[in-house]
């Protein structure tokens, strides 16, 4: 666990949990948003625990994904990376 600031201590299940409010802020935004399905799966493992929030159309395709470490024992300090992509 590490101390993120300003928001208290990080472990696994806050990750998960962070993940998928991200994810459900996305879709809020999204002009087909309500057409959106959620689907995810966390893995963990001695060094880290990885979670992967996927987003989909109505037709199956993907419309986005959050992918997230936690490394244990965690770096002393946090490197937060946002990437996007539009594909049209």
């Amino acid at each position: 666990m590490w101390l993120l600031e300003g928001v208290g201590l990080i472990e696994d299940n806050q990750l998960a949990w962070m993940s998928q409010e991200i994810a459900a802020l996305l879709v809020k935004h999204l002009p087909e948003g309500k057409a959106v399905a959620l689907s995810g799966e966390v893995a963990r493992f001695k060094s880290q625990t990885r979670v992967q929030v996927f987003g989909s159309n109505a037709e199956g395709k993907a419309v986005f994904s959050i992918n997230a470490v936690l490394r244990h024992p965690p770096p002393r300090h946090l490197n937060v990376r946002c990437v996007t992509n539009n594909n049209d």
